[in-house]
C-alpha cells in the first residue's frame, strides 16, 4: 500500500533531507513515521524516519530501570506495573532487553562505603539484588521472577535479608545457588557490582528521583510518563520501526523513538533537526489538541467508549487543552427502525455548537445503552432536545422524513476523504485533522497522551503523570 502511494510523491520530496514542511505539522511527534504522508509532511521528507527505523531494524528495545530496593515508588512500579505488565507478557520478551539498576540516588562516600536514599537497608537489599541480577544473567526468567517477588516482601517493610529467604524458598532455589546470592552479597563482589550499577545510572539518570526508565541509554524526563503505559508503547515502538517499505537510506545514529526527538537539541540534531522543532513547538503552543471520534452508535464498543471513557476524562471536565468533537458515522442507506441515525444525522446537521453536539449525542449513546431497541424519537423528545430546545421540532420532523438521508449521503461523501488512511474500524479516531490507523491504539490512553501532547501556558509536560509513576512526590 505504501509503494503504491509513493508514486505520487515527487522524487524531490522523498529523497530530500533538507527539505522544511511547506505547513505547520499538527500531528504528535509520536505518529510522525507511521505513514510516508506524514513523514513528508511533518519531517520535510522520508529521511529522518528511514534512518531511525533502519538503524532501529531488527534490534531489541534496551529498557533500563533505575530503582532503589527500599524505594516505595520502586516497588510499586516493579510489582504494580513493570512485571505484571511487561516482564511476563510473551509479545513482549522477543523485543525488549531490560535491565534493572539497583543505584538510583545512592552516593559513594569512600571507595568501599556508599550511602543509600533510604538508609541501610536500603544498601543490604540493592546488593543482594545486584548479586541476584549477575547470578541468573542466563535465566531472565528466574531473574525477573525473584525481582517481582523481593520487591514485593520489601513493600510490606520485611527486612532484605528475610524478604530474599521468602523468595528463595517460594520459587525452590536450591541451597548452593542460594549460598551463592548471599556470599556475594557480603563480599568485595557486590562492592565491584555495585560500582557498575553506579556508573550505568550516571550513564542516562541526571533526575532527582526514581524510578527513572531509559531506552537505549537515553533517559529524559519526557519519557518518566511513559511508564503506565511501557507495554503499549513498547508495541507501538515496534510497528512504527517494522511499518514502510525498505529503504537504502543509510542508518543515522538514532536510536529513540519520534516521540522525544524535539526533547532537546541533542535528540533533535541527532534524529531530526532543530530547526523543524522549533517551527512545530511554535505551532501547536496553546493550541488544543483536536480529538475527532467518528463512532456507530449500534456497537456497543463504540457506546461503552464515548459514555465511559470520553465522557469521564474530557466531557465532563472543563478543560482548553483538548476539543472533542463526537460524529456519527453517516449511514444513509441503513434500515433504521429505532430512528437512531435519524435524530443524530439531523442533529449533526442542524445543531450548530460542538459542546451542544456532543451533549446530544451522548445522551442519545446513553439512551442506547438503556434500552438498545429503545425509540429514539422517545429520548430526543424526553430527554435529549434539552441541549438545544429550539430546534426539537426541527429536527424531529427531519428525522421522520427522507431529509436525513440526504445528509448522510453527503457526510459519505466527506469521510471517503478521510486522509492519509480511510476509516476501518469504529470508533474511529482522528487526531488534529489527521486519519491513520496506527492512531487507534491511542484511544484507550488518550487521558495520558492529551497531557504529553498539550503544549501552551500554564502546562508543565515534566509533570504528566508524576503522581503516578511517583506518587510519594505528591504527598
Amino acid at each position: 500500500m505504501w509503494l503504491c502511494l509513493l508514486n505520487f510523491l515527487s522524487i524531490n520530496e522523498i529523497v530530500s533531507s533538507l527539505t522544511t514542511p511547506k505547513a505547520p505539522c499538527m500531528l504528535p511527534p509520536d505518529l510522525w513515521c507511521d505513514h510516508p504522508v506524514a513523514a513528508i509532511a511533518c519531517t520535510g521528507s522520508l529521511r529522518y524516519c528511514d534512518q531511525y527505523r533502519n538503524n532501529r531494524k531488527g534490534k531489541k528495545f534496551e529498557l533500563t530501570l533505575a530503582f532503589e530496593s527500599a524505594c516505595p515508588d520502586s516497588q510499586q512500579c516493579v510489582v504494580y506495573r513493570l512485571y505484571p505488565k511487561l516482564l511476563t507478557q510473551p509479545q513482549i520478551a522477543n523485543i525488549v532487553e531490560f535491565t534493572p539498576v539497583p543505584w538510583g540516588l545512592a552516593k559513594r562516600e569512600t571507595d568501599q562505603k556508599v550511602k543509600c536514599h533510604h538508609g541501610e537497608k536500603e544498601c543490604i537489599g540493592n546488593r543482594l539484588l545486584t548479586c541476584l541480577f549477575e547470578h541468573y544473567q542466563q535465566n531472565l526468567y528466574m531473574r525477573n521472577r525473584l525481582f517481582y517477588c523481593f520487591m514485593n516482601n520489601m513493600m510490606y517493610k520485611r527486612p532484605p535479608r528475610s524478604s530474599m529467604e521468602t523468595c528463595i524458598h517460594q520459587f525452590q532455589i536450591p541451597d548452593q545457588e542460594a549460598n551463592e546470592i548471599f556470599s556475594c552479597a557480603n563480599s568485595t563482589r557486590a562492592t565491584e557490582l555495585q560500582k557498575k550499577d553506579e556508573l550505568k545510572t550516571k550513564q542516562f539518570f541526571h533526575g532527582k528521583f526514581v524510578p527513572f526508565i531509559s531506552l537505549q541509554n537515553y533517559g529524559h524526563i519526557h519519557m518518566q510518563a511513559y511508564q503506565m503505559m511501557l507495554k503499549e508503547k513498547i508495541l507501538m515502538w515496534n510497528n512504527t520501526i517494522h511499518t514502510g517499505p525498505s529503504s537504502n537510506v543509510a542508518p543515522s545514529k538514532c536510536q529513540i523513538p519520534p516521540d522525544f526527538w524535539c526533547s532537546d537539541k541533542e535528540s533533535a540534531n541527532e534524529c531530526y533537526n532543530q530547526g523543524i522543532c522549533d517551527l512545530y513547538m511554535n505551532a501547536i503552543y496553546g493550541k488544543p489538541l483536536l480529538f475527532r471520534i467518528i463512532y456507530d452508535s449500534a456497537l456497543e464498543e463504540s457506546r461503552e467508549y464515548i459514555a465511559r471513557y470520553i465522557q469521564s476524562w474530557f466531557i465532563r471536565k472543563t478543560d482548553n487543552k483538548v476539543k472533542i468533537v463526537l460524529e456519527p458515522t453517516p449511514q444513509p442507506r441503513a434500515a433504521d427502525p429505532y430512528h437512531e441515525y435519524a435524530i443524530q444525522e439531523c442533529a449533526n446537521h442542524y445543531v450548530t455548537d460542538t459542546n451542544s453536539k456532543n451533549a446530544i449525542f451522548l445522551c442519545i449513546l446513553e439512551a442506547k445503552q438503556r434500552v438498545p431497541t429503545g425509540n429514539i424519537i422517545d429520548a430526543w423528545v424526553q430527554r435529549c432536545h434539552s441541549h438545544e430546545p429550539r430546534l426539537k421540532d426541527v429536527v424531529l420532523n427531519c428525522a421522520n422524513s427522507q431529509e436525513w438521508r440526504q445528509f448522510a449521503g453527503q457526510r459519505s461523501l466527506t469521510h471517503a476523504q478521510l486522509k492519509p488512511e480511510k476509516k476501518t474500524s469504529d470508533p474511529w479516531l482522528v487526531i488534529n485533522g489527521w486519519s491513520l490507523r496506527s492512531a487507534q491504539a491511542y484511544k484507550p490512553l488518550l487521558h495520558r497522551m492529551a497531557c504529553i501532547w498539550y503544549r501552551g501556558p500554564n502546562h508543565d509536560r515534566d509533570s504528566c503523570a508524576r503522581c503516578e509513576y511517583e506518587p510519594t512526590h505528591c504527598l
